[in-house]
């Protein structure tokens, strides 16, 4: 599942607060827990808008705090940005206390320990 604040990126909202939008935020997060679905973390935002991985870092504070599963990314268009930023994120994923993360496989999900680093 997608990051509920990508709106962000492209300037349709400005200084978007996740905060004020914390309760419908939350029952996403919920269903994510009760459906037992991924949410993706992404990297991209990293180099465009704001500059702050998606979903921003309050709203994966609560979804650590609710036991959301992450999956990550990095809208990988090019070569160059596969796994971009992933070794800098995941020292922050660990800090809000994310201890895994899932990737797919033949439509099949994988659980990982949270490496320490990411291995290219």
């Amino acid at each position: 599942m997608s990051h509920p604040d990508v709106i962000r990126t492209y300037g349709v909202v400005e200084d978007f607060n996740p905060a004020k939008h914390e309760a419908v935020i939350r029952d996403f997060l919920q269903t994510l827990v009760n459906q037992d679905v991924c949410m993706e973390v992404n990297t991209s935002g990293l180099t465009k808008g704001d500059y702050e991985v998606h979903p921003d870092p309050l709203i994966l504070d609560w979804a650590s705090e609710m036991g959301v599963k992450l999956t990550i990314g990095s809208d990988s268009h090019r070569p160059a940005s596969v796994g971009q930023f992933f070794d800098e994120v995941q020292p922050m994923l660990r800090q809000k206390g994310f201890e895994d993360l899932h990737y797919f496989k033949a439509r099949q999900r994988q659980r990982i320990d949270m490496p320490e680093k990411i291995q290219r």
